[in-house]
């Protein structure tokens, strides 16, 4: 997730001011979703609480609410 424009076809951009270059990254373990913040200064949240660079990767699959920065994401499985 970056808040630049997207430089590789696995970019996700969220053109925010908020949001960092980069400032988090989302990763996929089988039918598992997993949200690692990069250090940006705009915070990533997982329902409410601030993940923090040393605390690696985090499991999102069952997550409620998802902030980078100031944007809210919603997360839907098709």
């Amino acid at each position: 997730l970056t808040g630049a424009p997207a430089a590789q076809p696995s970019d996700l951009s969220v053109p925010d001011p908020s949001v960092g270059t980069p400032h988090a990254r989302l990763l996929t373990a089988g039918t598992r979703l997993g949200l690692e913040d990069l250090g940006s200064p705009g915070g990533t949240f997982i329902d409410g609480a601030r993940l923090l660079p040393e605390h690696g990767p985090r499991d999102i699959s069952a997550a409620r609410g998802i902030r980078i920065g100031s944007v809210e994401l919603v997360l839907s499985r098709t």
